[in-house]
């Protein structure tokens, strides 16, 4: 099943956030599972001159979840009253994404260039292979991010659900920097059982993970 971004909003407004996550967790699979569009062009493709071409997985999926990005980034305040200004200005005439960026630039009092350039701009998305462990003394735990060669390396924020022995969930977000590999070690209360990468569907990407000894 397919959704527009907007329609998986209404959802989550109609349905709740579980709902929206499982749409979310939709889009995110057909990007993921485009062999010819997402793999090989960016989602502004300046090069592609058959106009009925750009209407795929780009233009419609891996935008709208550059959109929902957007929103996590900049909270639904800026957001929708950026898209609102951008809509107001534009309507019943023509604009380009450049439009939509300083729109939500001026909403948000945020510089977006890196955002639009490394999203919009260039092929795929981050792949990534994440390994957890904990400390003998269950007080640190240690994450390793490495990023596949395939689309290079991106930069981005990561969520993470930590679950200990008692069910008790903590979340965290640790920065991930432009690189190829990240290692960081962050500080827990107690054991930690289990590491949910990405637990509300908000990262762009190809994600496994697994437990080291």
């Amino acid at each position: 099943r397919e959704m527009p971004y907007w329609a998986a909003l209404w959802e989550r407004h109609a349905r709740g956030d579980s709902a929206f996550r499982a749409s979310m967790t939709t889009i995110r699979d057909v990007i993921l599972n485009d062999t010819i569009a997402v793999t090989t062009r960016p989602v502004i493709d300046t090069a592609e001159t058959d106009l009925l071409r750009l209407l795929n997985a780009n233009s419609y999926q891996k935008g709208g979840f550059v959109l929902h990005m957007l929103r996590e980034e900049l909270g639904d305040t800026a957001f929708f009253r950026g898209v609102r200004n951008y809509y107001n200005a534009h309507k019943h005439s023509t604009a380009v994404t450049p439009d939509l960026q300083d729109a939500l630039e001026r909403s948000s009092g945020r510089e977006l260039d890196f955002f639009f350039e490394q999203w919009l701009r260039r092929p795929g998305y981050p792949e990534l292979d994440v390994a957890w462990s904990v400390d003998s003394a269950s007080t640190r735990l240690g994450v390793t991010v490495v990023q596949g060669e395939r689309f290079g390396a991106f930069q981005f924020n990561l969520r993470l659900a930590l679950t200990d022995a008692i069910g008790t969930v903590r979340r965290v977000e640790i920065a991930i920097p432009a690189q190829d590999t990240t290692k960081v070690e962050l500080p827990i209360p107690g054991p930690v059982t289990q590491v949910e990468v990405d637990p509300a569907i908000q990262l762009l990407a190809k994600i496994s993970v697994r437990r080291e000894p």
